[in-house]
């Protein structure tokens, strides 16, 4: 192996251990834990997550264009906001959203959700 391709073996395993270290959260297709969300919403307010779990409540209004569901994974429950109809619950679904609240009073954030992007 010539000093070239060494060092490209080395970085390229440091890349690998850094992402394994992170939770694989810099990964395209990662989860994040919807309790991470919840837990710091400032970290992720205005940016993508991507959630999964299985849909526990689901409402859509006559007349509304959005509709709402309720997401759970073992580490916690987000509400998902969507202009669509919303997935049928008990199915499992896998959500990138914006997450965003409702309001911030002091430093205590209410209502975190997350603004359906795509759902698959």
């Amino acid at each position: 192996m010539t000093k070239a391709s060494t060092n490209l073996v080395a970085i390229l395993a440091g890349v690998v251990s850094a992402l394994a270290a992170a939770g694989c959260q810099g990964l395209p297709g990662a989860f994040t834990p919807i309790a991470e969300v919840l837990k710091d919403p400032g970290r992720y307010s205005g940016k993508e997550a991507r959630v999964q779990g299985k849909v526990t409540s689901a409402l859509k209004l006559p007349l509304v264009d959005t509709a709402t569901y309720t997401l759970r994974d073992e580490t916690g429950e987000i509400m998902v906001v969507c202009k669509c109809i919303p997935p049928a619950v008990e199915s499992s679904v896998r959500v990138a959203g914006t997450v965003d609240t409702v309001a911030v009073v002091g430093t205590t954030t209410v209502g975190v959700h997350l603004k359906e992007n795509r759902r698959w």
